[in-house]
């Protein structure tokens, strides 16, 4: 893997679209760039340092378009009816032996269900949600001593 001497502004777009947007992992754009995880840490670091903060904003509304639209295809495979489990080599659908229904595959709703989950928790965390919050407590502190007599302490 090389290191690139210099990074240009549209190969750092490349970069910031694959990373922010589709979510690649800094290994596999490592890979898609042919360049060291290093190489690819130090161009999203120019990209965050260099870029004003509505440029910032831009990126992460993009970012959160993308995972709106995967939220809501997860949704809609939901809403879908899903498929009948089937044995054998002819495909054969199994029916239920007491309700003689047609037993459903609800591994696909589970999937969906998954990755809506993990598209939130990324979605959150681009946002900032759930973050560490700093509380500061003030208050004050009153020592008494009760029901000592003061004439037993001297």
């Amino acid at each position: 893997m090389g290191r690139p001497s210099s990074w240009t502004q549209e190969k750092l777009t490349e970069l910031w679209n694959l990373y922010a947007v589709e979510r690649l992992s800094v290994a596999k754009c490592a890979e898609r760039f042919g360049v060291s995880a290093g190489a690819v840490n130090r161009g999203l670091k120019l990209i965050k340092d260099s870029s004003p903060e509505e440029d910032l904003t831009e990126m992460r509304q993009m970012s959160m378009a993308l995972h709106r639209d995967l939220i809501q295809r997860a949704y809609d495979l939901l809403r879908l009816v899903p498929p009948p489990v089937t044995a054998g080599k002819d495909g054969r659908v199994i029916k239920d032996p007491i309700t003689n229904e047609v037993v459903r595959d609800y591994g696909p709703h589970l999937a969906a269900m998954a990755m809506a989950l993990k598209v939130d928790e990324s979605s959150r965390k681009l946002l900032g949600l759930d973050s560490a919050t700093k509380v500061d407590v003030l208050g004050t502190v009153k020592y008494e001593i009760v029901g000592v007599n003061p004439e037993d302490l001297t």
